[in-house]
């Protein structure tokens, strides 16, 4: 889908794209996205089918909101679409 590999190539050149590597293989991504004055949104969270179930997207997820809250912002928000129950789930998980 040519908007979805815009957003990715944005993410890429703006360094936003976070890779979650499982021994040599990268197993799941998000960005960053949305900054603001205070905070930042993690968003576009993928995880190949293959490597669903496993806890991937749950550890990119909260790594990279330790990082953005390590780095000064002041919250994360996580942009997650309604009808999706895994990532609700996922981020239900994590607070």
């Amino acid at each position: 889908v040519p908007a979805c590999e815009d957003a990715a190539n944005t993410a890429i050149a703006n360094m936003n794209a976070y890779l979650w590597i499982n021994e040599e293989f990268p197993v799941s991504v998000a960005h960053l996205g949305r900054p603001t004055k205070n905070g930042v949104s993690i968003r576009a969270v993928y995880t190949p089918p293959m490597y669903r179930k496993k806890g991937y997207g749950s550890a990119v997820v909260a790594h990279l909101s330790q990082l953005a809250l390590q780095g000064g912002e002041k919250f994360c928000t996580l942009y997650k679409d309604a009808c999706n129950s895994t990532s609700n789930h996922i981020y239900q998980s994590i607070v």
